[in-house]
């Protein structure tokens, strides 16, 4: 009985230190589960990170070239200051000379009315003196008047010399006041010209492209229907004939509004552009191509 209890006693210590053993095991097992979740949050943290740091690397790459770019544009800006101010003092010295000009014309207008009204005075004198003199019939006092006579001639002389020159100056002043609106006239009608044939080369450029895409979904039609070469049954004479290209109707389009601009405008200069006037008579600009029509009037 004795050896039979204990014998129980050792099966009972041997299934509890198994036990306990099992329980070790598993306590191990889910430290190690537990240390492997660890290191893999670790292992995010550290990616985390690490995309973090490039991303503020990054960031700061971008202010910087943000920088740069401001301090690019503020320099840009401070340039167009400077054209802008040179131009407004270009501008502002063009109005000056120009109100200098007027100024001078109206004071050399004014000392051309002046000494015309004294020219005038000096010959109504004149005229009396010598009604006077033939009236008094005396031969002492005719020789007196005649040195006072010459003396009026002088003067008479003297300033006519003064009027043709005052005139002339003034002519000049006129000539060159004249010049100068002729060229802002000359420099409007070319910003103006310029202006239409930007837009008509912008229309004809909207027209190319219509007319592209027109013959892309002809060719593509043909191309479905048949493979044969169309051709257009005249109504009038029920004769065949090809299809003009796109290209010809464009040309044609764009040598008939430039023969209209320049019969507008030329009529207007045909005495400052001669040769350009007599081209448009003759029939010039049908036998030019777009780049040669633009650049010549461009020129113009």
């Amino acid at each position: 009985m004795a050896s039979g209890e204990s014998q129980k006693h050792l099966l009972s210590l041997i299934r509890n230190i198994a036990s306990e053993k099992s329980q070790e095991e598993l306590r191990v097992s889910d430290l190690k589960k537990r240390l492997l979740e660890l290191q893999n949050d670790l292992n995010v943290a550290n990616a985390d990170l690490d995309g973090a740091k490039r991303s503020r690397e990054m960031a700061e790459q971008e202010l910087r070239g943000s920088q740069v770019q401001v301090s690019m544009i503020g320099a840009s800006i401070q340039a167009q200051e400077a054209r802008i101010s040179l131009l407004q003092q270009e501008i502002l010295k063009l109005r000056s000379d120009l109100d200098a000009l007027n100024s001078e014309v109206g004071f050399m207008r004014d000392e051309f009315v002046k000494s015309m009204c004294e020219l005038n005075k000096k010959i109504r004198q004149f005229q009396e003196i010598t009604v006077n003199a033939f009236q008094m019939e005396q031969p002492g006092q005719l020789c007196s008047d005649n040195g006072f006579l010459k003396g009026l001639e002088d003067n008479i002389t003297c300033l006519s010399t003064q009027m043709h020159e005052l005139e002339a100056e003034y002519e000049k002043e006129r000539h060159d006041h004249d010049k100068v609106c002729e060229e802002l006239a000359h420099v409007e009608r070319r910003w103006f010209l310029v202006t239409a044939i930007m837009e008509e080369t912008k229309q004809l450029q909207e027209l190319a492209e219509y007319l592209s895409w027109r013959r892309y979904m002809l060719l593509l039609g043909r191309t479905c229907r048949r493979s044969a070469h169309v051709q257009a049954v005249d109504q009038t004479t029920l004769k065949t004939r090809e299809l003009k290209p796109p290209e010809v109707c464009l040309i044609r389009y764009l040598q008939f509004q430039v023969k209209m601009e320049m019969e507008l405008l030329l009529p207007i200069n045909k005495n400052i552009f001669p040769e350009l006037f007599a081209a448009s008579q003759r029939g010039f600009w049908s036998g030019l191509n777009i780049q040669t029509m633009i650049h010549i009037l461009w020129l113009a």
